[in-house]
This record gives C-alpha cells, sequence and structure tokens, in this order.
C-alpha cells in the first residue's frame, strides 16, 4: 500500500543478479496495464512504482551496514532497523526496498525471500 515516508524491506537468498532483476521486473499488457512481477505476485501486491524500488544482489552477509551500505537513506534505515531490534537471522545476498510503501503482511516468507519490515523515513 503506498504511504508517504515509508519504506519496506525485503531481504533473500538468490542466486545471481540476473535472477534478482529478473524477480523484480515488471510485466505490462500490449495496452500498457500493469501486470505484475514474480515478486509482487509472491507476495500479493497490487501495484509498485518501478521508480520507487532499489535493490541491489552482493556477497554473502549477516551484517546489515554491509548489506545496505550505498542504499538510499542507509543511515536512516540502519537506526531504524536497531531502534526496532530487527536483525538478521541467515546470511543475505540481495535486498529489495519500495520507498513511500508500506507492505501489509500478506506473506513473511515466498521461496528465497523474507519480508524483513517496513519502516518511516524522511527525505532531507
Amino acid at each position: 500500500m503506498q504511504q508517504n515516508n515509508s519504506i519496506s524491506i525485503w531481504v533473500g537468498n538468490l542466486d545471481s543478479s540476473c535472477d534478482l532483476d529478473n524477480y523484480v521486473l515488471n510485466r505490462y499488457s500490449l495496452d500498457g496495464d500493469f501486470e505484475g512481477s514474480l515478486f509482487t505476485d509472491e507476495f500479493q501486491i497490487d501495484f509498485i512504482d518501478e521508480d520507487f524500488v532499489e535493490k541491489s544482489f552482493f556477497d554473502f552477509t549477516n551484517n546489515l551496514e554491509l548489506a545496505f551500505n550505498g542504499f538510499s537513506y542507509d543511515e536512516q534505515i540502519l537506526e531504524e532497523l536497531k531502534l526496532k531490534d530487527i536483525k538478521l537471522l541467515f546470511p543475505i545476498n540481495c535486498i529489495i526496498l519500495i520507498y513511500n510503501f508500506a507492505y501489509k503482511l500478506n506473506h513473511k516468507s515466498v521461496g528465497k525471500v523474507q519480508f524483513l519490515g517496513a519502516l518511516p523515513y524522511k527525505k532531507p
């Protein structure tokens, strides 16, 4: 669900950067209607604006600071994760962020991807 100043975070273990790209790649009909992606299908998300998605594939880590390094608002995200005492329970190699979106938990985990949480953030 769209919600300003909120960020939803998913983490996972995928086989490659290409797999991550394909997982979040939105499909559109010939008329230009949004048909979703494997990601939106699995987590039952009706629509996401590609302009608000940030993702990264990296070497396996269970260190949040390393995993979020380089993302927009990374310091704010890390601070909120610490405040909420959210930790990684297993090593990850990819992150998907959706800005201005508060995921209402339909599925916590699907396959190799898990919803980590929805957090507030503020644009400077």
